[in-house]
């Protein structure tokens, strides 16, 4: 079993989503603490990097500063990211 940990690294440390995202430090600092607060014996998943979301322009999802607020994790666009296909024969 491998129970994924999302943004909670950060909400045990007082950091918000955005500051998961966006602040590499604070969020290294939150990882850490999680593992020598806890002891889990697997690598706690680290967030998606929203600077990365940034330069790619990615749409096909939501995070702090694109849609949602800045507590908020990411969440999938509604909004298509690949052409409509035909399903006539």
């Amino acid at each position: 079993m491998f129970p994924g940990t999302g943004f909670y690294t950060g909400r045990y440390s007082g950091l918000t989503v955005k500051e998961m995202m966006y602040d590499h430090e604070k969020a290294a600092a939150a990882w850490t603490r999680f593992h020598e607060d806890f002891g889990p014996d697997y690598v706690a998943d680290p967030v998606s990097p929203g600077r990365v979301f940034d330069l790619l322009g990615a749409t096909f999802v939501n995070w702090p500063t694109h849609g949602v607020d800045d507590d908020t994790p990411g969440s999938t666009s509604r909004r298509s990211t690949c052409a409509p296909t035909s399903t006539t024969p």
